[in-house]
């Protein structure tokens, strides 16, 4: 590879084929609980009621998850996505060679399996 791959948020450059960051924040989750049941109305017909209730974890998510649609947003608000440090990319090598084989755009689409970096490798502030 004549080229190498570079995160300039991270300074961070390797020769790979591909270099992918995923940048993850400490969020809130909403998850719904439903439980049915059947009564009976006034009328003597029975009908079914849905009872949602609604919990709330924090953990490390990869993706945006938009707490202003949380049935209780009180107390349970996560950081708009604008206020992320970075964004999630995989960048592809567009010179990778074998010997004098070039590796063309199909193959490299095919490379899906990524290693992380070993925390001694990366910069310190």
């Amino acid at each position: 590879m004549t080229n190498s791959l570079q995160d300039d948020y991270y300074r961070i450059s390797m020769n790979a084929v591909k270099l992918k960051k995923t940048v993850e924040m400490f969020q809130w989750k909403e998850t719904e609980h439903k439980k049915e049941h059947t009564v009976t109305n006034a009328d003597g017909e029975q009908v079914t009621h849905v009872d949602k209730t609604y919990s709330y974890h924090t953990d490390w998510f990869d993706h945006h998850i938009d707490s202003s649609n949380f049935h209780n947003t009180y107390g349970y608000t996560n950081p708009p996505r604008e206020y992320w440090p970075a964004e999630s990319r995989t960048d592809t090598n567009p010179d990778v060679r074998i010997g004098s084989f070039v590796l063309g755009p199909d193959l490299k689409d095919k490379i899906t399996s990524f290693k992380p970096l070993p925390q001694y490798k990366l910069p310190t502030s």
